[in-house]
């Protein structure tokens, strides 16, 4: 069952870099599939003024931030939880990742 979630432009970028990079052909298809879906056309980037820094970090608009809705499947769901789970498990969340934690682990 695909579920609705508002992401913000800081849970899209933590989304795109917590994804697994290697798994299975059937998870990759819905990675790639997520990833192509919550990624920033021209125009998004525009509006928010997302860039890159010198540093190598985004930065954008926070007030013209104000989310998009993806629907997102529950495999797809639990890839990302998964994800997670194991950022959390091996200590390396950071207070970056807690909204996007909040908003998929329920514990």
């Amino acid at each position: 069952m695909k579920s609705k979630f508002n992401l913000k432009v800081l849970n899209r970028l933590i989304l795109l870099n917590v994804l697994p990079k290697q798994t299975n052909f059937l998870a990759l298809k819905l990675i790639k599939d997520l990833e192509d879906k919550i990624s920033f056309n021209e125009n998004e980037q525009k509006e928010l003024e997302l860039k890159i820094l010198e540093n190598g970090l985004p930065a954008w608009n926070g007030e013209k931030d104000k989310g998009k809705e993806f629907e997102i499947g529950e495999k797809t769901q639990d890839i990302i939880i998964d994800a997670l789970k194991k950022l959390d498990k091996d200590n390396k969340l950071t207070k970056d990742h807690f909204s996007t934690y909040e908003m998929f682990v329920k514990e």
